[in-house]
């Protein structure tokens, strides 16, 4: 027996939840993917980011339920950026791999993300 307004804020935070859920997914698909992938093979550098239940955990902590899909993608791109910071050189990266997974890829990453693969390839 949940007043409306209490069952709006559940269901926005499920939402976002899922939403949290499908990027933590696909971030795990690329990791598991990307060690799988023999070195002699690879197009690109070793995706290292981790999708986890932790990481969904470290995330859903700081969701409040008035949070707008912008600050939920904030939200999200703060996370994954501290994870980053352990990569030490293969941040940049992982950054743009993520950016690419996720859509959200600007032009100018885009043609970053490009050549750093390019540079990959070539050695």
């Amino acid at each position: 027996p949940y007043a409306p307004a209490e069952l709006d804020q559940i269901l926005a935070v499920l939402r976002t939840l899922l939403r949290i859920q499908e990027t933590v997914l696909a971030v795990n698909r690329a990791y598991i993917d990307s060690a799988a992938q023999a070195d002699a093979t690879r197009t690109e550098p070793p995706f290292l980011l981790q999708g986890s239940y932790r990481n969904t955990n470290k995330i859903a902590a700081r969701l409040v339920p008035v949070m707008n899909d912008t600050e939920t993608e904030a939200l999200l791109d703060g996370h994954y950026r501290a994870e980053a910071q352990t990569l030490t050189g293969g941040a940049e990266a992982n950054l743009l791999k993520l950016a690419e997974l996720r859509g959200r890829l600007t032009p100018v990453q885009a043609r970053r993300w490009a050549e750093i693969k390019r540079t990959w390839r070539t050695g």
